[in-house]
């Protein structure tokens, strides 16, 4: 029945070949009617089967839908709990570099807080030092302060520090008055220095090694003037009896002489 080049006719003369036949017409009809009948149950069951089938389709396909859905929520959730995380965690880095900042400033500042304060206590002590003509705690303390100082050279105006540097450069000056004032002393007496005066110029010399290069240069062309100044009295101007061929022994021999003063009073 369902071939393409189905014939009627054909069939029904294939039913009928002969007149004859015509009398089991009724019997054919039946046959025939419950085939059809059997085509119709397999159609309907075939139909309902399919409509079940659809709507378990419709059903897993909402299912899916659903699922998928649910997916994404989660997927979602997901990311925005990891977006909320490493928000989290670049906070929890600049807090952290911010204290590491924070714990560094404020081991600089406590540690220069203690530099302040030996500062402080060097310059108390200095200046008490300098009064009582102490030259050897003097110096040391010296020394003390100028490293010290060397870590507040770019503190400069802040008021604390520039009166701390000022009242440093006062101690300076004064200690550098009162070493000149001993030695003016010294050259100004009759004989040699007492062991006590040799004490105190020696504390003398340290302060003015701390006192620098040029308080330095300026003591030792002190002292060179005042040891030759009666070698100048004496054999100046050289254009005169001083100054000719035959005093060369004698200059040679003040200068021995010179040397050998300076060794009974200052080198032993």
């Amino acid at each position: 029945l369902d071939a393409a080049d189905f014939s009627p006719i054909a069939h029904i003369n294939r039913l009928f070949p002969t007149e004859h036949s015509l009398s089991t017409a009724d019997a054919v009809s039946a046959e025939l009617q419950a085939q059809i009948d059997s085509l119709d149950e397999e159609i309907l069951h075939t139909v309902r089967e399919q409509t079940s089938a659809g709507s378990h389709a419709r059903k897993d396909l909402e299912g899916g839908k659903a699922a998928m859905r649910d997916l994404f929520d989660k997927v979602h959730d997901i990311k925005t709990k990891a977006e909320r995380s490493q928000q989290m965690v670049h906070q929890i880095c600049r807090d952290i570099k911010s204290l590491d900042y924070a714990k560094r400033h404020l081991t600089l500042t406590i540690t220069a807080l203690k530099r302040l304060q030996m500062l402080v206590t060097a310059t108390e002590q200095l200046s008490v030092m300098a009064r009582e003509r102490m030259y050897a705690e003097a110096a040391n303390l010296l020394h003390a302060v100028n490293q010290l100082l060397a870590h507040f050279e770019g503190y400069s105006g802040i008021k604390k520090i520039d009166a701390l540097c000022e009242q440093i450069d006062e101690i300076r000056t004064a200690l550098r008055t009162q070493v000149f004032e001993d030695f003016n002393r010294l050259s100004a007496q009759d004989g040699n220095p007492q062991p006590s005066q040799i004490e105190t110029l020696l504390g003398a010399c340290a302060v003015v090694d701390a006192l620098g290069a040029d308080v330095r240069r300026e003591m030792v062309s002190w002292f060179c003037n005042w040891q030759f100044a009666p070698y100048k009295h004496a054999f100046q101007p050289y254009d005169g009896d001083a100054g000719s061929l035959d005093k060369t022994e004698l200059r040679y021999g003040w200068h021995r002489q010179l040397l050998r003063q300076y060794d009974e009073s200052f080198v032993n």
